[in-house]
């Protein structure tokens, strides 16, 4: 199910990242993505509650969306 939890926020996330990437400079919305999934991938990591793991994954997931 957390496979389902990364896709759900990816798909919240692709069309306020394509309008997001339009009205800012896109280096910045890159990098920006890139640590904050990668942050909010390492407390997915560090956590074992089961609604933690879900609500780091769907926000991680939707920063990925911003740089991918």
């Amino acid at each position: 199910s957390l496979i389902s939890t990364t896709s759900l926020g990816i798909s919240l996330m692709a069309i306020p990242a394509a309008l997001i990437i339009e009205k800012f400079h896109v280096k910045h919305l890159v990098v920006t993505g890139m640590l904050l999934s990668s942050l909010f991938y390492g407390v997915q990591i560090l956590n074992t509650n089961q609604s933690a793991l879900f609500t780091f994954g769907l926000l991680a997931s939707m920063f990925h969306a911003l740089y991918n």
